[in-house]
């Protein structure tokens, strides 16, 4: 007992009493004072490592975790500092092309160790990321009927990036979902899913190219969004799926394009052909460039897919009539339709403008999915201008416009104005009030999904209003 206390004030260094003296007065026992001296050696060793560290970087914050002897961290990764808001932690990444964004961590790495003057470490790290997230929600229509208060846990996630050597890494995020399973509780409805899960081999600093693999979202679409409710675009677009994704993206300064081709195994089956759920018959490809210049940038992005039918929003959550992932038969469709994305950000100092379209390329057998009383060509659009200022916190207010086309089977309004503000009261976390007005299809419109009359947009011939108030708490 007596010597493992030693051994642990002698690794603290605490009640100032220093190495040497604590030495001394436990000189009665040679084999602490072994431990000891080995001890101090590493101290010494480390100290000098540390000084070492500081002397060669730029700044004492200019790698904060260089002086970190592990290799399992929290949050932030090697050579960058985390934003106070925590925007730039893993967990913020974009669910687009997120093995990329992945990849230009490693890549920054390997820059900070080179410009600190240290060789890269390649031992495995461990780098955990993740939130907690709540909302408030108000929604009251014109006529003010139906009005009420939602409080939900929107959000509770934890990420893991696996850095297993120079070449290979890994990621996997666990989700909570809140959506409804049947239970009239909603607690009892809390589920634990993998959102994604994939393999990436590849290393920018050596390389342009990259190979991903797993369940991920296929690089279909952008989707980036200052608000908090989800834009129509990403309802329509987006597609989690497994499957494979090689790209290119190299590192050229201030004009940098980028590609992908990707296939994945789809949800749906064509005419009857069981193949094309089990096999990956379905694909895509993805192209664009970014543009830097001074305080200006840019990026311009399009995308393609074989098959839109497998997007979360044509897929539905399951429930009857919300989707073709209903049943087996809604699942079988007559013919595949393709899907195209056009996307463009621009950017100058604190202001950002985003757009986004996304189209089916032609319409769906009338007995798949209709519009009155035709086959229906879902397609979105959505722009938003964001400006970003510090008031007391870093803080940012943007404005939305979105509209769809013969989307009412997906249950999204045909219209939506919105406007959110955001601020960090603390570190890592955020405060977003957004307020959103929605215009839905109109009363005497029809849709059907399967043959099937499918449940009205519950905004259906009237204008409605929402306000969200969300808390998060990011590490």
């Amino acid at each position: 007992m007596i010597k493992k206390l030693t051994v642990a004030l002698a690794a603290a260094g605490i009640l100032g009493y220093g190495l040497p003296a604590l030495a001394d007065a436990v000189s009665t026992n040679a084999n602490v004072q072994e431990e000891i001296q080995a001890l101090q050696a590493q101290i010494t060793a480390l100290e000098k490592k540390v000084n070492t560290s500081a002397s060669t970087s730029e700044s004492s914050d200019s790698h904060p975790v260089f002086n970190d002897p592990g290799n399992v961290y929290i949050g932030h990764y090697v050579g960058v500092l985390p934003a106070f808001d925590g925007s730039n932690l893993i967990i913020n990444n974009p669910g687009i092309n997120n093995d990329v964004a992945l990849l230009k961590i490693r890549q920054a790495e390997a820059k900070a160790y080179q410009t600190s003057g240290q060789s890269y470490d390649d031992n495995p790290k461990l780098i955990f990321s993740g939130a907690v997230e709540g909302t408030a929600t108000y929604t009251t229509p014109y006529n003010n009927t139906s009005a009420g208060t939602t409080f939900d846990l929107s959000t509770a996630e934890i990420d893991t990036f696996i850095e297993g050597n120079r070449w290979v890494s890994g990621f996997m995020t666990l989700t909570y979902d809140s959506g409804s399973n049947g239970e009239a509780n909603a607690v009892n409805n809390s589920e634990v899913e993998l959102g994604q899960g994939f393999v990436t081999i590849g290393d920018l600093t050596t390389t342009p190219f990259y190979g991903s693999f797993g369940q991920m979202y296929m690089p279909f679409g952008r989707y980036s969004n200052y608000m908090i409710s989800s834009p129509s675009t990403k309802t329509l677009g987006r597609i989690q799926a497994r499957g494979i994704n090689l790209g290119y993206h190299p590192d050229n300064g201030d004009i940098s394009p980028f590609a992908a081709v990707y296939g994945y195994q789809g949800s749906t089956e064509i005419d009857g052909n069981q193949a094309s759920n089990d096999d990956m018959e379905d694909y895509g490809a993805n192209a664009g460039v970014n543009i830097k210049h001074g305080d200006y940038s840019a990026t311009f992005g399009t995308s393609y897919t074989s098959n839109i039918a497998s997007s979360a929003g044509l897929q539905g959550d399951g429930s009857e009539g919300s989707g073709f992932s209903q049943s087996n038969s809604s699942e079988d469709l007559a013919t595949r339709v393709p899907g195209v994305d056009v996307n463009a950000m621009f950017g100058y100092t604190d202001y950002t403008l985003l757009a986004e379209y996304v189209t089916a390329t032609k319409e769906f057998d009338q007995n798949d999915l209709s519009y009155n009383g035709h086959g229906a060509q879902p397609s979105a659009i959505d722009l938003q201008f964001a400006y970003a200022f510090t008031l007391w916190r870093p803080s940012y207010i943007a404005f939305d416009y979105g509209q769809s086309w013969q989307a009412l089977s997906l249950g999204v309004p045909r219209k939506n104005y919105g406007v959110v503000y955001s601020t960090s009261i603390w570190r890592n976390t955020a405060l977003t009030f957004e307020l959103m007005h929605n215009i839905g299809y109109s009363s005497t419109d029809t849709a059907e999904l399967d043959g099937q009359p499918t449940a009205n947009n519950s905004s259906q011939g009237e204008s409605y209003n929402t306000a969200n108030l969300r808390f998060d708490l990011y590490f």
